[in-house]
């Protein structure tokens, strides 16, 4: 996969591939040094709480060959790419030029907007950022990361008449009721992001395996799907989020070795699957033109 821009991302756009099937990965970036941690005050484990650890490694055999796949180097504690450019807390921020228009969510009110102040529950920085921080890092992360995939979903677009993302997440294995959390959650919005029959087939895949999974509770979808799935009927998203448990232990940051290569293989199953199903459908489209 090619490496850009000092390794903030992390793709394969570049390539011939003959896939409309398109995998991103936001939120598993772990490369915690120089910029990225400069004022932070929180450090080791603490910091990668609200990190999808590991899951680029899904990408690292068989997907990045033959399909398009993007994934973020840098931390989610620098910037949320699940977030809208102007989904902040002002109270973050020193010199909020006049006439910005904040876009006030639960989210960004509650410390977890496109520039996090919190991870977890824990301040990440002591101070209030100066507004220049807060151009620099969407400038250079958040719209290098959309323009990316707007680009390539317009170079899939002049070859197949749907193309499907998959936009793959992690979650704690409970949720902060204690409520245990099933393996996988599927997310499109409820129902307005992606065609039901990509949706049928993800469900069927899961329950041919015997395992569960739950469909947009407790998580739909945010930003990214919003943003593409919602707009344009040839685009279809979908957000599926994996229990951490299923692969590393919580704690400690540690890799279940085993037990991820059982869920890369899964994973890879469903690529393939889906790949199948898109191509077919992209046949009968043109049949019907």
């Amino acid at each position: 996969m090619k490496n850009i821009s000092n390794k903030k991302i992390i793709h394969n756009f570049d390539k011939l591939i003959d896939s409309p099937l398109i995998i991103t990965i936001p939120h598993s970036g772990r490369e915690y040094s120089g910029k990225y941690i400069k004022n932070a005050s929180i450090k080791g484990n603490e910091i990668r709480g609200s990190e999808d650890p590991f899951l680029d490694l899904l990408l690292k055999r068989k997907s990045m060959k033959n399909y398009f796949c993007a994934y973020a180097n840098f931390p989610r504690m620098f910037v949320d790419l699940n977030r809208h450019p102007r989904e902040i807390n002002p109270n973050l921020f020193k010199d909020i030029p006049e006439g910005f228009e904040i876009m006030s969510s639960d989210y960004s009110k509650s410390g977890y907007g496109v520039i996090p102040d919190l991870v977890g529950i824990k301040k990440i920085y002591k101070e209030k950022l100066p507004w220049s921080e807060y151009d620099f890092r969407i400038k250079n992360y958040h719209e290098e990361w959309y323009s990316l995939i707007q680009n390539n979903n317009l170079k899939l677009l002049k070859r197949y008449n749907e193309i499907l993302i998959i936009d793959i997440h992690s979650m704690p294995s409970t949720n902060y009721h204690e409520y245990e959390l099933p393996p996988f959650v599927l997310g499109d919005k409820n129902g307005s992001s992606c065609k039901k029959t990509y949706i049928d087939n993800i469900k069927g895949f899961f329950d041919k395996k015997d395992l569960k999974i739950a469909y947009n509770y407790p998580y739909a979808g945010q930003y990214f799907i919003k943003k593409f799935g919602m707009n344009n009927d040839k685009i279809n998203v979908v957000q599926i989020e994996i229990n951490r448990n299923i692969y590393m232990n919580e704690k400690t940051y540690k890799l279940k070795e085993d037990e991820f290569i059982l869920l890369r293989n899964l994973m890879e199953e469903l690529f393939c699957e889906l790949q199948k199903v898109l191509l077919l459908k992209n046949i009968s489209n043109i049949a019907a033109e």
